[in-house]
C-alpha cells in the first residue's frame, strides 16, 4: 500500500513499475463493489454449507450479492446471529441480534466466555 499510497491519493492510476509497459495497473487484493468474487468462494460455500453449525453475520448491510444469500442457502435449523448497528436481511429472521457495536459484542463474549 505504501508503494501506490501517493498515487492513489493524487487519484492517479498506480502502473506496475517492473511490467513499465503503462497498461499494467496495480490493485490491492481486496473485491471492488460490482466486481465478481474469485471461483474459490463458490467452491468453498458448496463444500462448507453442510458443515455449519452456527452463522454469526457481524457488521454487514447484507446487500451485496452473492455474499446477502448465505444466511438463506444453510439448513434452517442452524443458529444465526446477527451482530450490527441496524437489523439487515429483511425479510430474513435471525434467531438472535444484537443491535450494537462488534466491538462490544466481542468483548460481551469475551467476558461471558471467561477469556
Amino acid at each position: 500500500g505504501d508503494d501506490i499510497r501517493e498515487k492513489i491519493m493524487k487519484q492517479e492510476i498506480p502502473y506496475c513499475e517492473h511490467c513499465n509497459d503503462n497498461t499494467s495497473f496495480m490493485k490491492p487484493d481486496i473485491v471492488f463493489f460490482g466486481e465478481s468474487l474469485p471461483d474459490v468462494f463458490d467452491q468453498c460455500i458448496a463444500n462448507d454449507k453442510d458443515k455449519v453449525d452456527l452463522l454469526i453475520v457481524m457488521g454487514s448491510s447484507l446487500k451485496v450479492q452473492p455474499v446477502a444469500l448465505i444466511p438463506e442457502i444453510l439448513n434452517a435449523n442452524i443458529p444465526q446471529i446477527l451482530v450490527n448497528r441496524e437489523l439487515v436481511g429483511q425479510p430474513h429472521q435471525f434467531d438472535y441480534a444484537y443491535l450494537g457495536d462488534c466491538d462490544d459484542f466481542v468483548r460481551d463474549l469475551e467476558n461471558k466466555l471467561g477469556w
